[in-house]
């Protein structure tokens, strides 16, 4: 297996109806990764969280769930996104 295809860590996996197959991506990539931790490291109240971890193991903790909180915002922020839009395309098309 080639270098590239093992730092994706891609996988094919089967679309529903088996029929067809899609990539997958396993992990992210340098610049996800980068602008994971510049989010992160820009809430001031995360950073003084961080300050105040007592161990490596503390800050660790602090940092996952820092980003597990991230991420249910950024999901909630995208269905809210997606319902607005149906919303407003519902409206253009029954007028």
């Amino acid at each position: 297996m080639s270098r590239l295809n093992r730092s994706l860590s891609a996988q094919l996996i089967a679309d529903g109806d088996g029929l067809g197959e899609k990539l997958r991506k396993g992990t992210k990539t340098a610049l996800e990764t980068t602008r994971t931790f510049a989010t992160l490291f820009a809430d001031m109240e995360i950073r003084q969280r961080l300050v105040m971890a007592s161990s490596v193991e503390a800050f660790r903790s602090t940092l996952l769930s820092a980003a597990k909180e991230l991420a249910m915002d950024q999901s909630q922020w995208r269905e809210r996104k997606a319902s607005i839009h149906l919303s407003q395309a519902k409206e253009q098309i029954v007028g």
